[in-house]
């Protein structure tokens, strides 16, 4: 299922918000997918990879998601998670649970700190958010 598209490679020199890649783990709804790229879009994400998504017809998320068309047809489609966030230096997971055993946990702010690194030392840094099924 994997699609080759131009390369998602980010410039270092370029604003930090380029590294960051956002990851669908098989999203189950169009309007789903819609709705993540409108809050890219918003905050200067550019970065989108789908794991599996039942349904992926850019037709309609660009009518959910205006404006939005360049993200869309920079959208890359994986097999699996692991294949998704392979090149991924740091990988955020998002839950709602409180369970935590076992598990390193941050805070949302704490984590952005770690996710995007205010030092420019770190400019190689490939960090993911993998979001869940929904």
């Amino acid at each position: 299922m994997s699609r080759a598209l131009p390369s998602e490679a980010a410039d270092s020199g370029a604003d930090p918000r380029d590294r960051v890649v956002v990851v669908l783990d098989h999203p189950k709804d169009v309007v789903n997918i819609a709705g993540v790229i409108r809050v890219m879009k918003n905050f200067g994400l550019r970065r989108l990879r789908l794991v599996r998504p039942d349904e992926f017809d850019p037709y309609r998320i660009e009518g959910i998601a205006h404006r939005s068309a360049d993200l869309v047809e920079a959208v890359t489609l994986h097999d699996s998670l692991q294949e998704a966030v392979l090149d991924a230096t740091f990988v955020v997971g998002t839950t709602a649970r409180a369970r935590t055993e076992g598990r390193t946990y941050l805070r949302p702010r704490a984590a952005a700190g770690e996710v995007v690194p205010p030092s420019s030392a770190c400019a190689t840094t490939s960090p993911a958010a993998a979001l869940g099924r929904r």
